[in-house]
């Protein structure tokens, strides 16, 4: 469950401010746990999942089993916003674009303790908007710049 204090959603140690003018919706079929939730651009154009997440291993392994499940044919990459350090995984579909973000957080992973290491992000679009597009949009950047860890 997220924690909201001064205009900031918290998990732990970590957390993130929605951006100005997103819309706020309940909590996504595509999230991969219930300690988060999903916004939409201003136009709706594209939807954020935003999630903790429990995983034994690095935000990097993570996406690594999501690409082997869903078998999309992509690899993890690096991505760094600012000064984030992070993995994306494409997971674009004929009729939709798509990328899961994923960083570690709260200390990472720890063997030793069951806590909510990964903060996931969730990025689609069934309008088909190029990955660019959404990347540098505001309501995209505005939140990643908001994402303390």
């Amino acid at each position: 469950m997220l924690t909201y204090k001064n205009g900031r959603f918290y998990c732990g140690d970590a957390s993130f401010a929605l951006p100005d003018n997103c819309m706020v919706d309940g909590f996504s079929e595509y999230a991969t746990s219930h300690d988060g939730l999903t916004i939409y651009s201003k136009d709706g154009q594209y939807s954020m999942d935003i999630s903790f997440d429990t995983f034994d291993g690095d935000a990097k392994a993570d996406l690594e089993n999501m690409a082997e499940e869903q078998e999309c044919g992509f690899s993890p990459v690096p991505i760094v916003f600012g000064s984030l350090h992070g993995w994306e995984l494409n997971q674009d579909h004929p009729d939709a674009t798509g990328r899961t973000i994923a960083f570690d957080v709260n200390g990472g992973y720890d063997p030793g303790e069951e806590k909510l290491n990964i903060l996931e992000i969730i990025v689609w679009s069934k309008e088909k908007l190029p990955w660019e597009t959404i990347k540098n949009s505001k309501t995209f950047c505005d939140l990643l710049g908001s994402i303390q860890s």
